[in-house]
């Protein structure tokens, strides 16, 4: 893991440093910068493979032609290597150097062949153009700005590309609108206007030259199926699920498992066990109220883990209030943020770099208690815009388009028109589109990335998401039991108290953050939203037990108020 950045016809020798400078926490282990007439690139490095300097980036071709900077693991890297390169001589046991030579030898088509997650940079000196593309699922950001007089803009973080002079730091109210409506961001900007992230599966070409051009191109298209679970499907996923963990096991740093003692974690720590004999388990406990670490420590003992829990309580989390929201850089309303924060500190604590997690099980597998109202849904005689409405205000505790009217100026009558027809497939798509890479798998990069940790997810392998998908939306959903296909292939592995243990997860923590500190933080804050009713936001807040819809939205206010300040953002 690493953090790229760079830019097109900007002249300032000090920028990329800056940049740089900024992304240190992601690189940590060394940095580099090159430089031409035009173009300039910058690179921090978290050494995972080939620890030598031999690795070091920006890296170039044995000619100079061809110049990467690469954030990410390849995971088929010797396959490809092995397959289509063997006449090259290579000076590195890096992926990054296979992608040059994968990128000479293809084209822009050879990020079809990669397996892996990603966000990379390449630069054709020859062509005289710029190559960004991301992973598939999204799980390494890339941000971009194309800005005047053909200056383009780069970088793995917004606070990084905030160093360049020419953005105007504004607010994105649209965004913002988004936000409050569906919980994520449905668009490709963010909440800096003039900041766009490459969507993921995308590739995007930068024609360089006194002005720049760009084309930018779907190279992946995710499709969910139609089809019937075959038969001996429990089988055929833990085959794949087992070679997906395996292949995310090779690494030249200290690696382990993250464990909650659920479902998607302990078939993960259980494949991590198969391959490495002293894996180390890490968890969260809270000092106050429910926490996963009794379910976590018996699924370590069964699984035969180094289990490590690490208590943390609402102090703890207000104290790093604002460095939580500095490398989170968007406001994510969902109460695991400060607990993915302080696991990826005590990961680090724990001297190990690498952490294998079980994110992306919920949106393959349809595990969210919302997916069951979205498939009754499917069956009620209401119009599309309708069942859209009560799916993420009732589902995801979303503001109803009344409500943002009423404590805001923001959003329209109408917002869930461009939806298109309502389906449970359709929302299947959206949540992979739109939720996955906006909502959870950002939470995950950024604040691992804040204690320098890679990590890893085995449910999101191509190959193995690639059969789930394949499986009918209607028969993913089981209103008895969430994720009832991966629990019954838990079985023939673990304990039926293990796989089938209700899905657990931090109760009541964004309530007891805005009692302990936060809602006195937004009333001292509020004058920073102009976009808001002062009033009724104030008898918001002194309302004595208001709703799950309001708290997430007082919360995401206090949010909102903390990165305006931290970023020194422009409220229009």
């Amino acid at each position: 893991m690493c953090g790229i950045s760079g830019y097109v016809n900007v002249y300032d020798k000090g920028l990329i440093r800056k940049m740089n400078k900024v992304l240190r926490h992601r690189g940590p282990n060394d940095s580099g910068i090159f430089s031409d007439s035009r173009v300039t690139l910058g690179h921090t490095r978290l050494s995972i493979i080939d620890l030598s300097k031999a690795g070091r980036q920006p890296m170039t071709d044995e000619d100079g032609e061809v110049v990467i900077v690469f954030n990410g693991e390849i995971y088929n890297f010797m396959e490809l290597k092995e397959r289509y390169l063997k006449e090259i001589k290579f000076a590195s046991n890096t992926d990054t150097e296979v992608i040059i030579y994968l990128y000479k030898k293809f084209g822009t088509n050879f990020v079809n062949l990669l397996d892996g997650m990603f966000a990379l940079a390449i630069y054709d000196t020859k062509k005289h153009k710029l190559i960004l593309a991301r992973d598939i699922y999204g799980k390494k950001p890339l941000y971009y700005h194309l800005g005047k007089g053909g200056v383009f803009v780069f970088s793995s973080e917004i606070k990084s590309m905030l160093k360049f002079d020419g953005l105007g730091r504004e607010l994105n109210l649209d965004v913002i609108a988004d936000q409050l409506l569906f919980r994520y961001n449905m668009r490709d900007e963010t909440i800096v206007r003039g900041i766009k992230s490459l969507e993921p599966s995308s590739l995007m070409e930068v024609g360089i030259g006194e002005e720049v051009s760009l084309s930018k191109r779907k190279y992946h298209r995710i499709e969910i199926g139609n089809r019937k679970p075959e038969k001996g499907m429990s089988r055929v996923l833990l085959e794949l699920l087992r070679e997906a963990v395996r292949k995310r096991m090779i690494a030249d740093v200290p690696l382990g498992t993250t464990l909650s003692g659920g479902l998607d974690s302990s078939v993960v720590s259980f494949f991590c066990k198969r391959f490495k004999e002293d894996i180390q388990s890490f968890t969260i406990g809270y000092k106050e109220g429910e926490s996963e670490d009794k379910s976590a420590l018996h699924a370590s003992l069964v699984i035969g883990t180094k289990h490590r829990e690490m208590k943390i309580g609402y102090a703890d989390m207000l104290k790093e209030w604002e460095k939580i929201m500095w490398h989170l850089e968007e406001p994510i309303t969902n109460s695991t943020v400060p607990l993915t924060y302080f696991l990826a500190k005590h990961i680090r604590n724990n001297d190990t770099t690498v952490a294998l997690i079980g994110e992306g099980s919920d949106e393959l597998f349809m595990g969210y208690t919302s997916y069951k109202l979205a498939k009754l849904l499917e069956h009620v005689p209401l119009r599309s815009e309708t069942k859209f409405k009560l799916f993420y205000g009732i589902g995801y505790k979303a503001l109803l388009p009344k409500h943002v009217q009423r404590y805001t100026k923001l959003g329209s009558r109408e917002p869930y028109k461009n939806l298109g027809p309502y389906s449970l497939k359709k929302v299947n798509e959206l949540e992979i589109k739109y939720e996955l890479p906006n909502f959870q798998l950002m939470r995950i990069d950024k604040l691992m990335m804040a204690h320098s940790i890679e990590a890893r997810a085995p449910y999101l392998d191509k190959f193995f998401s690639r059969r789930v998908l394949r499986i009918k939306p209607s028969l993913r959903v089981n209103f008895l039991s969430e994720k009832l296909l991966l629990r019954k292939s838990a079985c023939e592995i673990l304990p039926r108290e293990i796989a089938f243990r209700k899905k657990g997860g931090p109760r009541g923590v964004i309530k007891a953050l805005l009692n302990a500190g936060l809602m006195s933080k937004l009333s001292r804050d509020l004058d920073l939203l102009p976009f808001v009713n002062k009033k009724q936001i104030e008898r918001l807040m002194s309302k004595n037990k208001p709703s799950g819809n309001e708290t997430a939205f007082l919360f995401h206010l206090a949010m909102l108020t903390s990165l305006i300040r931290l970023f020194d953002l422009n409220v229009p």
